[in-house]
């Protein structure tokens, strides 16, 4: 069952200065033997799902998901393409969500289960707040690398323990506009790196101005826009979570804030408007997603804003693998059995399947299942302007499956702390804006996220 009336009852606990706990069913619904009680920040429709086929093969269960905040109904942009609905309680932020969270743990009253795709979880899990689900997994006899991609699905660790586990999964893809190419009079021979770094990028500009003639730039945006790209890139240089170790007044650090200055005032980024940014960058914007892994010349061809999507890696060779959502069971559960089981539930191929569900699933059957429906609704949105896909759906999902598998065994980025980085966002714009020099920041950083982690 869906507890809309979360968000209601702890906005005016928040009011009164405290918060004690979750809603409650309403009273009109049957009384059950058990109870599972699960928090997300946003409504899923993937875990509605869920909740009901759970209870449907445990009639003595009740599957309660507490949604902090409420939306209104999709926005259909065009065929096949809706945006999300309207924030129904926009007073309500994520701020307010972790201090009810941080008030429910301290007073032993969290929920059972806590997706955690928008909190400080290294910290929830540096606290002890989330079962170690270690024993569970390699327990789990389903769980293998026949049936999912074991990397993916135990790569949520805190000091070797595995506190959470991933639902789906994406990788940062990063495309180059097809009408900047054609207007450099470049052909897809010239793409044939295998994944973008800073570097390739840059020789590939260098080779379109110096000997094109061209006036193309990097991409668009600002100073601003390229660092936040280029740390989410090379954060674990500067910040090691586990270790509480912060490097910030590193060289590496500063010079990173220089170089990014220094490609705005060397002209590299487009400062245009985003309607001509196409005609005038080589390359788009990161781009997060199952869709855009399929961006790609052998699959769509020549259509379309972008093309050429590869990727993203850094100088370490590790690439950008994001959980898109993961699920834990906090140390408050009352039933941890239980849990575990619809955690299961969670990740069957029949769930995983979901067109719900963000990413690419880590069920390996799901997961083709889901990319030949990808292709699918592509080759749908192509028809609309009188193009088709360059293969046939199921084609393309047998070769995505062979660049997933590629991809899943590469080193990967650790995921950064996504309180920290709004501070070292926040910092950095001193800089960006004149305000500070690079070596004050580093060292206000090295100060501010030393303490943040000792706390």
């Amino acid at each position: 069952m869906v507890n809309k009336n979360i968000s209601k009852t702890i906005s005016g606990l928040l009011i009164m200065g405290m918060i004690t706990g979750c809603g409650a069913s309403n009273a009109t619904n049957e009384l059950k033997d058990k109870q599972i009680t699960i928090s997300t920040y946003w409504p899923s429709p993937y875990l509605e799902e869920v909740a009901k086929q759970f209870e449907k093969e445990h009639p003595d269960v009740d599957v309660k998901i507490e949604a902090f905040k409420e939306v209104g109904e999709p926005i259909k942009i065009k065929e096949g393409m809706e945006a999300p609905g309207e924030d129904k309680n926009p007073n309500l932020s994520l701020e307010d969500y972790i201090t009810y969270l941080n008030t429910a743990f301290m007073g032993n009253s969290a929920p059972d289960l806590l997706m955690l795709g928008w909190v400080p979880d290294y910290k929830y899990a540096q606290s002890g707040y989330l079962v170690d689900l270690t024993s569970n997994i390699e327990s789990t006899s389903q769980f293998t690398d026949e049936q999912y991609y074991m990397n993916v699905l135990k790569s949520c660790t805190y000091k070797d323990s595995i506190y959470a586990v991933p639902v789906a999964f994406n990788v940062t893809m990063l495309g180059v506009y097809e009408e900047a190419i054609e207007k450099a009079g470049l052909d897809e021979t010239t793409f044939n790196e295998k994944y973008w770094t800073y570097k390739n990028r840059r020789e590939l500009l260098d080779t379109v101005r110096n000997k094109e003639k061209q006036q193309l730039y990097l991409e668009g945006g600002d100073a601003i826009n390229l660092f936040h790209n280029m740390y989410q890139l090379e954060s674990n240089q500067f910040l090691q979570v586990e270790e509480k170790v912060a490097n910030f007044d590193d060289n590496k650090f500063i010079t990173l804030l220089k170089e990014c200055k220094q490609a705005e005032e060397n002209g590299l980024l487009y400062r245009g408007g985003i309607e001509d940014e196409a005609q005038n960058s080589l390359f788009t914007c990161e781009l997060g997603g199952t869709t855009y892994c399929l961006y790609q010349p052998e699959y769509i061809g020549h259509v379309g804003d972008t093309n050429y999507a590869k990727p993203l890696m850094n100088e370490a060779g590790e690439i950008c693998l994001n959980i898109s959502e993961k699920v834990a069971i906090t140390k408050d559960a009352k039933d941890q059995a239980l849990c575990w089981e619809f955690i299961q539930e969670m990740l069957s191929e029949e769930m995983e399947k979901s067109p719900e569900v963000d990413g690419f699933p880590v069920n390996r059957n799901a997961a083709t299942i889901k990319n030949t429906e990808t292709a699918k609704k592509i080759n749908k949105e192509l028809r609309f302007e009188g193009l088709k896909l360059q293969k046939q759906p199921q084609e393309i999902a047998n070769e995505l499956n062979v660049k997933i598998e590629e991809w899943v065994n590469m080193p990967y980025i650790k995921p950064s702390a996504s309180d920290i980085d709004d501070v070292v966002y926040e910092e950095t714009e001193e800089f960006f804006k004149g305000n500070k020099s690079a070596e004050e920041v580093a060292k206000n950083l090295q100060a501010k996220v030393y303490t943040m982690l000792n706390e």
